[in-house]
Parts: C-alpha cells; sequence; structure tokens
C-alpha cells in the first residue's frame, strides 16, 4: 500500500470521527504539509466521498451516512482484521471485545466466496499465544464509564486501591484520554488542582461512579 492510500485512509477515518479536525490537525496528524491535505481533500470529494468544510467550526467532515462498503476489503485487510478476533482476541485484553467480534463476524458473512475461502484457510494454520495478562470483570463497564465521562468532561469519582499501603483512597479525578501500555489499560487525568496529569491503572480501580459535575481540559494537555 502506498503512502497516499495510506494517508487517504487515515483521512477518511479521522473526518468519521466525532472529533473534528482542521486543516492543520490533519496536516499534523499525517505528517505532512497543508498544500498535500488541500490536494487528498480535493481528490476524495471528486472521487465520490461526500467530504465537506463547515465554515463554523472551519473544519472537515463526511457525511455521517457514508461507509466504505465491506466488498472493498482486500484479501490482506480481510485476513488482518479475522486474524485479531479469531486468534488474538483471549490474548489481547480488549475492551468490549464481544461487540468487536460480532462485527468482525458480520463482515465476515458478507465476504465474498473466494476472500472467505481463502480466510478460512489461513486462520486454520495460525495460532497466537500471548503473554498473560491482569484480568478485569469489570473492564467493559469502566471502559464505558470512562469513556462517556472523558467524551462528556465529566468529573468521575473513584475508589482506587494502593498495594504497597494496603488500602483504598477514594478521590475525584478528571479523565482526559485512554491509554494501553505494558499490557495494562490506563486513565490519564488530574485528581488534583495542584497535580499534574497522572495515569491510573484501571485493575486497581475499586468504584467509579460518573458525577453531574464538569470540567474543563486544560489545552497544554498533550498525549
Amino acid at each position: 500500500m502506498t503512502d497516499r492510500i495510506r494517508r487517504i485512509i487515515k483521512i477518511i477515518t479521522a473526518l468519521q470521527s466525532t472529533r473534528r479536525y482542521a486543516v492543520c490537525d490533519l496536516a499534523k496528524m499525517l505528517g505532512t504539509s497543508r498544500r498535500t491535505v488541500f490536494r487528498d481533500l480535493k481528490d476524495l470529494h471528486e472521487g465520490g466521498v461526500p467530504c465537506y468544510y463547515d465554515p463554523k467550526t472551519r473544519c472537515y467532515a463526511i457525511d455521517p451516512k457514508f461507509s466504505l462498503p465491506t466488498s472493498d476489503l482486500s484479501t490482506r485487510e480481510t485476513l488482518g482484521l479475522l486474524l485479531l478476533f479469531h486468534k488474538a482476541r483471549n490474548d489481547i485484553h480488549l475492551p468490549l471485545r464481544d461487540s468487536a467480534l460480532r462485527a468482525a463476524l458480520k463482515i465476515e458473512n458478507n465476504l465474498v466466496g473466494k476472500v472467505k475461502r481463502f480466510c478460512s484457510n489461513a486462520l486454520d494454520k495460525i495460532t497466537i499465544k500471548g503473554q498473560s495478562q491482569a484480568k478485569i470483570s469489570s473492564l467493559d463497564k469502566i471502559f464505558v464509564q470512562l469513556k462517556e465521562a472523558i467524551l462528556k468532561k465529566r468529573v468521575v469519582n473513584i475508589r482506587y486501591h494502593l498495594p504497597r499501603e494496603r488500602k483504598s483512597v477514594v478521590f475525584g479525578l478528571r479523565p482526559y484520554h485512554l491509554f494501553y501500555s505494558e499490557h495494562r489499560w490506563h486513565v490519564l487525568g488530574k485528581s488534583g488542582a495542584r497535580e499534574g496529569v497522572r495515569a491510573f491503572k484501571f485493575n486497581r480501580i475499586m468504584e467509579l461512579h460518573v458525577l453531574d459535575k464538569c470540567f474543563t481540559e486544560e489545552e497544554e494537555f498533550d498525549i
């Protein structure tokens, strides 16, 4: 796949998300110039992708009704997707795993015969054994609660386990970002006005409640 095709796919994916992107944002994300982004946006529009400029937000977006048909997936793209959910789903601690698996199965059921047979034969010859990871029975619940709190900029109240002190503490957290590192999920945020951004491990969260209290994310925060 050429760099330009990868860039085009990234633009489509970004513009179909809930976040708004200005040209400078896309250029920064892609590591390219504004001129290149403008050219790509023009090519997308001429190619039938309904992307448009919103003068109110000064950002670009794609008509939410637009989607790339499943039939456009290449054999490698399809195998990569099915490999993740058929073979690695039990070794990668992903939230909403069952929902993602159902989505993958829906895609698989709509594949053309040749691609479907190829992927089936290939998957039979592949086994994945991942590293052991800490299981979190409430991963989906915690993930969804924190995701909603981040999008709505709501403060959450957390009871957090401190293994060294052998106790738990309760505090309010302004969640900024969800982060996966070293086989663990974390939420990045601030727990106090004077404290900096910290990472809190999901597996240490004993209780979590989303409050009605809103917060303003600091502009200088950068993952």
